[in-house]
């Protein structure tokens, strides 16, 4: 497993997994601090929302950072 991780260039360090958390984290918390103010879902249609998000899932994984 970890020789398929290295070919692809999506290894991790211990440090870079807490950044990573740390950082999601954040995100998190000032989105709930933000949430009452925020418009409700407006109903938005699948294809809409796809390419919002930027369509559906990729077929290979991607650095952790995007």
């Amino acid at each position: 497993m970890e020789n398929q991780n290295a070919q692809t260039g999506l290894e991790m360090t211990p440090e870079q997994m807490r950044k990573l958390a740390s950082d999601a984290t954040e995100v998190l918390i000032n989105r709930i601090g933000t949430i009452g103010s925020s418009k409700a879902w407006d109903g938005e249609f699948r294809e809409v929302l796809e390419r919002e998000l930027g369509g559906p899932p990729p077929e290979n994984g991607r650095v952790a950072e995007e």
